[in-house]
């Protein structure tokens, strides 16, 4: 009768050891590839160190996602939100707001007020689904959900539609992402 109750036990330890091992196995597996300890570390969402995140900062990164990326997938409104503030992490500027206003930086902000084919824009302009699908992907890029991470984070992107052929050829950079319209890369090179 002992025996039989030490075989049970010992089978139930078994089978939470294959359990764990399962688990780890599954939990560093990505797109086929197994993740070293420090990819999957680097892949775990970090709150962003943006600490001072204002009023004025929540609208200025707000306008900048909807004027930009409106009816573009989650994913491109989290990687925009999120390459404003990496800039901020850069010192590209001291607050978000900042970094939206410097002069030249985002085409959709232009001597205070945020543009969109041409013309100035308020909040009006955009309908409820677009703003709350917005600030889902800013509140998603403060808690460190960052998309463009694979690439180290993403400090600038463009518009790829808004290219030419000639100029989507000169602008190839293998160390670029692509979600939506727009891609994200961390360096000029």
């Amino acid at each position: 009768m002992e025996d039989e109750s030490n075989k049970s036990g010992l089978s139930v330890w078994l089978w939470l050891l294959i359990l764990v091992g399962f688990v780890f196995f599954i939990s560093n597996y990505n797109n086929g590839n197994l993740q070293t300890r420090e990819e999957f570390n680097n892949s775990v969402a970090k709150p962003n160190p943006v600490t001072n995140f204002s009023s004025e900062d929540r609208n200025s990164l707000t306008m900048l996602v909807l004027c930009e990326a409106a009816n573009e997938p989650s994913d491109c409104k989290s990687a925009i939100a999120a390459t404003v503030l990496n800039r901020v992490e850069e010192q590209f500027g001291s607050t978000v707001t900042a970094v939206i206003t410097a002069p030249n930086q985002f085409g959709p902000y232009y001597n205070g007020s945020f543009y969109v084919g041409g013309c100035p824009v308020t909040l009006d302009y955009f309908s409820e689904d677009q703003i709350k699908s917005a600030e889902s992907a800013i509140d998603s890029a403060l808690i460190g959900r960052d998309p463009t991470k694979p690439i180290g984070g993403s400090l600038y992107y463009y518009n790829w539609s808004a290219l030419s052929d000639e100029e989507r050829q000169a602008s190839r950079n293998p160390n670029s992402l692509k979600f939506g319209s727009y891609v994200f890369f961390r360096d000029w090179n």
